[in-house]
């Protein structure tokens, strides 16, 4: 909201306004501000909507929950669906994305509608330190290579979904088989997360690392996880997160 607020004091200084508009989405704040103030002066708006904010939120609450959420978030479904409606370009990462937005906003999709798929340039490694990364994990916790190694990098958030990956690591402790599951990063939910797994002796924590270590532990490992919880944001979508 302060955000938004302070945004449009800044827009309503422009002299000259631009020949077209693109607008990040979420969060949905600002962009209602510029959609607001930028419509108003007949500047052609694309909308990039990369995740489903209001939707989202009920899509994670318990069933029993989810009318209340929904009515808590009222006035944000309202103009996350005004404002969907009426920007003259769409844009998502993915084109059933992109269906899923006009169906429940009720807007006609239009011949300039678009899906990009995310992506990332490369980032250049210095061949030095990357093999010194490796040997920070052969050294630490990588010391025996018959043990396979799976990976999760990343912010320990709601919206990941650990219970079959504690799962799968019980099972494979409990049968020997020679695997063993290293998570990096930190996030409002690490130590919850952490403690889920306290009793899995085949699972490390090590929190951050560096960009260089994390490849280097993608060359050693057997696979890398990225789970999100089984709801529509996810179904349709790969967060740029995770790319």
């Amino acid at each position: 909201l302060i955000l938004s607020k302070n945004f449009h004091t800044e827009l309503l200084k422009e002299t000259v306004m631009p020949d077209l508009a693109f607008i990040g989405y979420p969060p949905i704040e600002p962009a209602w501000m510029a959609f607001k103030l930028l419509k108003k002066k007949g500047v052609p708006i694309i909308l990039d909507v990369k995740d489903l904010w209001p939707w989202i939120f009920s899509q994670i609450a318990p069933n029993l929950l989810k009318p209340i959420v929904k009515l808590i978030f009222f006035r944000w479904f309202f103009i996350a669906k005004l404002l969907i409606r009426n920007v003259d370009v769409l844009s998502s990462t993915s084109d059933p994305y992109l269906e899923w937005l006009c169906y429940n906003t009720g807007r006609t999709r239009k011949k300039n509608d678009f899906a990009f798929n995310l992506s990332a340039p490369v980032e250049k490694i210095n061949k030095s330190e990357f093999i010194k990364a490796k040997q920070w994990w052969l050294k630490n916790h990588i010391k025996d290579k018959n043990i396979k190694t799976i990976y999760f990098a990343g912010s320990f958030m709601s919206v990941f979904e650990f219970d079959t990956v504690k799962h799968a690591a019980n099972e494979a402790q409990k049968i020997n088989i020679p695997i063993q599951f290293i998570f990096c990063g930190g996030g409002g939910y690490f130590e919850t997360i952490k403690n889920m797994f306290q009793d899995c002796k085949n699972v490390i924590f090590v929190g951050w690392v560096d960009y260089t270590k994390i490849k280097a532990l993608a060359d050693l490992s057997l696979a890398s996880i990225a789970p999100y919880k089984n709801i529509e944001n996810y179904q349709f979508n790969l967060p740029n997160k995770l790319i």
